[in-house]
């Protein structure tokens, strides 16, 4: 689908951006990941307008990311944004994402903890899925949907403590040993 998407002007050959569909700003997609940096600062302006979004597939199995910085502005990330990224060991989330979608961090086997911003509410299935190395998440009390199949394969996740507040649960696929 990278045909709807604008090169960047001033780095034609990494980022591409489309309008969002609520015209808030664009979303950004990375289409030439060999030329990625190991460590990614995310734009918040690409071209005069607000990045507010990380496209589905954004990072898509980008191999030499090792940490990404999300700016501020980006409100939104796809499914699948960082799918298959394994050496990704560090990662900055901006503070109002209120959602983790589907897959988003699957197989990031190098990811070893991750802070999730205060006010997200949902995390989706397989979000961190055979991430074999994640030891620690600590989820956010304004959590209220939570689909723990996202933990599938994270054979070093041992612990969960689920926020009183979290309404919807899907207990399927869970391999972690203590749920509080």
């Amino acid at each position: 689908d990278a045909g709807s998407y604008v090169f960047n002007t001033k780095c034609p050959d990494v980022f591409g951006y489309r309008s969002t569909t609520d015209g808030s700003g664009v979303e950004i997609i990375v289409m030439n990941a060999d030329k990625l940096p190991a460590n990614v600062v995310v734009p918040s302006v690409i071209d005069g307008y607000p990045v507010v979004a990380l496209a589905n597939k954004a990072f898509y199995k980008c191999q030499s990311v090792t940490s990404v910085y999300i700016p501020d502005s980006i409100t939104a990330i796809g499914g699948n944004t960082f799918f298959a990224c394994e050496n990704l060991e560090r990662v900055r989330l901006a503070p109002d994402i209120e959602k983790i979608q589907f897959m988003s961090f699957y197989a990031c086997k190098k990811l070893k903890n991750i802070d999730l911003p205060s006010g997200l509410k949902q995390i989706s299935s397989s979000a961190f899925g055979s991430c074999v190395n994640l030891e620690k998440i600590e989820l956010p009390d304004s959590l209220t949907s939570l689909d723990l199949s996202a933990f599938t394969g994270c054979q070093s996740l041992n612990r969960l403590e689920i926020p009183k507040y979290t309404e919807s649960l899907s207990p399927h696929c869970l391999d972690i040993e203590e749920i509080i």
